[in-house]
């Protein structure tokens, strides 16, 4: 991906044929499964399965069952594995597009938190916390 969101999106406002902008753009699109981003992020980050399961506090059969694509799991459910597999908020937002749920959004009071979380290296059970007494909903 060489353009940004920002830029493909004025290309997609000015562009007069859908055709002639997805052929001039396909480099632009995502082209993976959820299924093989998160095994593409856990060598990445050099994480094995179990670990990330069990850091993300997920039941480790549902866990398993995501990483081979058998689910698909909520928004919290992705974020919990992104506390799990200690990814950074960009990285985190990557994955919440791949998945098709809304990315972390910083006019959201409960977003901010978890975004503060992420840039701060915090925890799963830290961001939790950190809901909780800010009067936000947790993610488990």
């Amino acid at each position: 991906m060489k353009k940004t969101t920002a830029q493909l999106l004025e290309t997609l406002k000015k562009d007069s044929n859908i055709k002639y902008f997805l052929d001039s753009n396909k480099s632009e699109f995502i082209n993976t499964s959820l299924a093989l981003f998160l095994n593409e992020l856990l060598i990445e980050k050099n994480i094995d399965k179990a670990r990330a399961i069990e850091k993300a506090n997920l039941n480790t059969q549902y866990g398993y069952q995501i990483f081979a694509g058998q689910k698909n799991p909520s928004r919290d459910k992705l974020l919990q594995l992104a506390f799990g597999m200690g990814l950074d908020f960009r990285s985190t937002q990557s994955l919440l597009n791949i998945a098709g749920v809304s990315e972390l959004y910083p006019r959201s009071r409960r977003d901010s938190v978890i975004i503060f979380s992420f840039n701060n290296s915090l925890s799963l059970m830290e961001c939790e916390e950190l809901l909780e007494e800010m009067g936000e909903y947790t993610i488990q």
